[in-house]
């Protein structure tokens, strides 16, 4: 949300944004951007740590199910949440301010943003989901998926991070 300066809580630190700029010839959509939170300004206090599967677990599992494939006719299925974060909403939000260089002349108008812009020549915003570069984004979107998951009767399996269980189901 684009908000005025006072708006910003006094107890919280209003960080940066960082505009990354890459190109992925590789990619379908070879020229990237996209702006990130510098989350290294901010304090979070709890783990930030996000519970996954290393490397090796995963190739365990995955030879165990192809080893036992022809014994039970088992099946696998993967999910890559590299970007399940983005977007998780947090309970706290946190703040940013972008430099109005970087916002166009009609991109003020059509937001009506003129007023936004602080005396300091930045416009704030209150983040309310996860970014890149949010401390807290990976934990936040785990615990949400934890919660869906559980909706349906999956539950993490301890001591083996990224892996889930069915209450009923033989499902790993």
């Amino acid at each position: 949300d684009f908000i005025f300066k006072n708006e910003v809580p006094s107890h919280k630190t209003v960080t940066y944004a960082n505009f990354v700029c890459d190109y992925r010839p590789l990619k379908s959509e070879p020229f990237r951007v996209r702006m990130t939170v510098g989350g290294d300004r901010l304090d979070y206090d709890d783990d930030t740590g996000s519970p996954t599967a290393s490397l090796l677990e995963a190739k365990l599992l995955a030879n165990s199910v192809i080893s036992d494939h022809k014994k039970h006719n088992s099946k696998f299925c993967a999910i890559d949440l590299k970007d399940f974060f983005l977007n998780t909403p947090m309970a706290d939000p946190e703040y940013i301010r972008i430099h109005k260089k970087y916002f166009s002349k009609s991109f003020i108008q059509e937001y009506n943003l003129t007023d936004k812009i602080h005396i300091d020549n930045y416009i704030y915003c209150r983040v309310k989901k996860g970014m890149y570069g949010l401390k807290q984004a990976a934990i936040l979107a785990y615990k949400l998926l934890v919660h869906r998951l559980s909706k349906h009767g999956y539950f993490p399996i301890p001591l083996t991070n990224g892996l889930f269980k069915h209450t009923t189901l033989p499902t790993r």
